[in-house]
């Protein structure tokens, strides 16, 4: 990792761990490494263009994290994710956050029922993912999806007020990534069949969610939210 200035790059020696997320204004850097076999996520503070440690965490057992997979609040007090690899394997994922000044780790979204720990046994898996800040760091957007349906949530950062905010129609279920932009919160919809249901959706409270449509809207459903301009005038997407 390196912080550039004017003229002077300062370096940070990582060893065998990997830089998997920088905070908005590159205050913190969250490196992915190994305690005795166990995942951690060190964060290093930038002070003066030099990197000082300041804090670690243990990833929950079962979570897997990659990069880019750390979502921060804005005001960079609070980063947030989920488990990756939760559908590969067969293991349920909640919205964990991390509040740096406190040093402490929360599971945000744990639904507080009987669910299951893997998908294979009796009972509920719930599956919460793609976590988003909210542009005030207030509360934060996510996908839940179990096998009573799929939707688009809102929580209070405190962990308060689940809202279900929209469901996707016909088994179909958000994927790939939530971003919001003024009033209006941008995610994907996709399933295991393509038709008419898939595609780039935008929500706005009072209005609901629309379906965006797109030159070639009627060969191409399965399109990808990856990234949109600050003042939302430019999505990018792929097929």
């Amino acid at each position: 990792m390196k912080a550039l200035t004017t003229a002077v790059i300062e370096s940070l020696d990582i060893g065998e761990g990997t830089a998997v997320s920088l905070s908005p204004t590159g205050k913190y850097t969250a490196i992915l490494a190994k305690d005795k076999n166990r995942d951690i996520i060190d964060i290093y503070e930038l002070q003066d263009s030099a990197f000082i440690f300041h804090s670690t965490f243990k990833i929950p057992v079962g979570y897997a994290i990659d990069e880019g997979m750390i979502t921060w609040s804005p005001d960079e007090n609070i980063l947030a994710f989920s488990n990756e690899k939760a559908e590969e394997y067969v293991h349920d994922s909640s919205i964990f956050i991390y509040d740096i000044s406190n040093r402490l780790l929360t599971n945000l979204t744990d639904p507080g029922e009987d669910f299951v720990q893997y998908m294979g046994d009796e009972g509920v898996y719930i599956i919460d993912s793609l976590p988003c800040f909210s542009e005030d760091s207030k509360s934060l957007y996510f996908s839940r999806r179990s096998v009573n349906g799929n939707w688009l949530c809102s929580i209070d950062i405190n962990g308060d007020n689940i809202t279900h905010l929209f469901e996707p129609a016909n088994g179909r279920y958000i994927d790939y990534k939530i971003i919001q932009r003024g009033e209006k919160i941008y995610f994907s919809v996709a399933g295991h069949e393509k038709n008419d249901l898939w595609g780039l959706y935008v929500y706005e409270e009072g209005s609901g969610a629309q379906r965006l449509k797109f030159e070639y809207d009627d060969r191409y459903y399965n399109l990808a939210l990856k990234d949109i301009t600050a003042d939302g005038q430019y999505l990018l997407y792929y097929l």
